[in-house]
């Protein structure tokens, strides 16, 4: 699998968004509460302002929980604040990713399957993108339960974790300034579309 950047996930993800509508389905009563979250992202980044994108993705992405595999195991000695900022810096950048490119890279064909249960308990939205140069990409989009309901925890793109690729890409970062996630929150603010590369 070729690795995708932030940035590049941003637009897969937003261009899912913008295609899929209320087509998506599922097979059973969490898988449908699963595919209403995603449907609710889908509606406000097609339809809404930025700030009523930026309040439904704040509301239905697992920030904290992205946050902490994204860390490793710098979270755990990272203090409350530093973890706050984190979180925040995070989330303002997966807020600036899709809305920037709202108006981008509409050509693809988007399929939506249903939902499935995974062993561990999560649900998975599952896509078939298509690109108009052919080229196929499948987006699973994991949710969990959360304060909220159910959160967007992570993209699975063509079978690869887009959370673990971030910590991956992070993980270089913390070794080369003493595991602080200080420098993480910095490069986020900084370069929100594409941090850690």
């Amino acid at each position: 699998m070729r690795p995708l950047a932030w940035r590049d996930v941003a637009v897969l993800a937003v261009c899912l968004a913008l295609q899929a509508g209320p087509a998506l389905s599922a097979k059973s009563g969490g898988g449908s509460n699963a595919v209403k979250v995603v449907s609710q992202i889908v509606v406000a980044l097609q339809t809404g302002s930025r700030g009523r994108a930026a309040s439904v993705i704040r509301n239905s992405f697992g920030i904290d929980t992205i946050a902490r595999t994204i860390a490793g195991k710098s979270w755990a000695a990272a203090s409350a604040k530093q973890k706050r900022e984190f979180m925040d810096a995070l989330l303002h950048a997966t807020i600036a990713s899709m809305s920037n490119r709202l108006k981008e890279r509409r050509n693809i064909d988007v399929d939506v399957g249903g939902a499935r249960s995974t062993a561990k308990g999560d649900t998975l939205v599952s896509t078939r993108v298509t690109r108009r140069a052919g080229r196929v990409v499948r987006i699973d989009w994991r949710l969990r339960r959360c304060a909220t309901g159910l959160c967007v925890v992570d993209l699975i793109v063509d079978g690869g974790s887009m959370a673990i690729q971030l910590r991956d890409q992070a993980r270089g970062i913390l070794s080369a300034n003493g595991g602080g996630i200080a420098v993480l929150t910095q490069r986020l603010r900084s370069r929100p579309t594409h941090p850690f590369s």
